[in-house]
């Protein structure tokens, strides 16, 4: 990670003279996001019925399906319509939570007993990514249409905190990567001299293919090993983490001519 982010700052600071009367421009925007986690949540409702053969009261209070999103982005222009740079993001997933209620020791959790067990699930993406922006200016009015295109690397992580009858256990982290792709259409509205007030939406598409657990954690008769991946039921069918979906938001960004 940290090598990626030295080679996207190297890239911005050897364009700068190569650009020569350069525009530099930074934005700030945010919102929310679809997620397409179809497998994982099908996954939990898998995990939900292997609970229920077992003669438990289970159910899956809340699965994975949106998240809220924040973008940074840098870039330079050799013209006022073009720019180019990095973009680094923060995709927090609505968490999804999963209850059981019985006997516990019938579940993977064998030293436990009778009572109450929530599984919480958390996840996010951190992309990192290269791209153009296209910005069309309106003659004659403070407006202007972005189009924009970024591609790179995505940092997946995904936790599982478990609650025993009021008490919790070690967080299970999980993570990932991948190759993601973004495109962005916006409409931009100039507040004052080189201030804008954009609003945009967008799709990205961002299927990690696998998450594997960080470390080796045991509690409640149920352990977890590093590099472990994140797997259906049985533990033969690794399920990807499909950050993929629509996004919408507003921001701002400042222009250094």
């Amino acid at each position: 990670m940290k090598k990626i982010i030295i080679s996207l700052l190297i890239i911005c600071v050897a364009s700068v003279p190569a650009f020569g009367e350069a525009a530099f421009k930074a934005e700030i925007s945010g919102g929310y996001t679809t997620t397409t986690m179809q497998l994982v949540n099908d996954n939990l409702y898998d995990q939900r019925d292997v609970y229920r053969g077992a003669g438990l009261t289970s159910d899956v209070l809340a699965p994975f399906e949106s998240a809220l999103y924040v973008t940074v982005d840098l870039s330079v222009g050799p013209e006022e319509y073009i720019y180019f740079g990095p973009r680094a993001s923060l995709i927090y997933c609505v968490p999804a939570q999963v209850s059981i209620i019985g006997d516990i020791s019938l579940t993977e959790y064998a030293s436990f007993s009778t009572g109450t067990l929530t599984q919480n699930y958390y996840s996010m993406l951190l992309p990192l990514m290269l791209g153009a922006t296209l910005n069309l200016v309106v003659p004659g009015l403070p407006i202007s249409f972005n189009v924009m295109a970024y591609g790179g690397y995505g940092i997946a992580l995904a936790t599982v905190i478990t609650e025993y009858n009021g008490t919790y256990y070690p967080t299970v982290p999980y993570r990932g990567g991948g190759f993601m792709a973004e495109a962005n259409l916006g409409i931009q509205f100039e507040v004052m001299d080189n201030v804008n007030v954009v609003v945009n939406g967008g799709y990205r598409l961002a299927e990690i293919s696998e998450l594997s657990a960080q470390e080796t954690i045991s509690y409640g008769g149920y352990t977890v090993l590093a590099d472990d991946k994140w797997t259906d039921p049985s533990g033969t069918t690794i399920i990807p983490f499909d950050f993929t979906g629509i996004l919408f938001g507003a921001g701002i960004n400042i222009t250094i001519k």
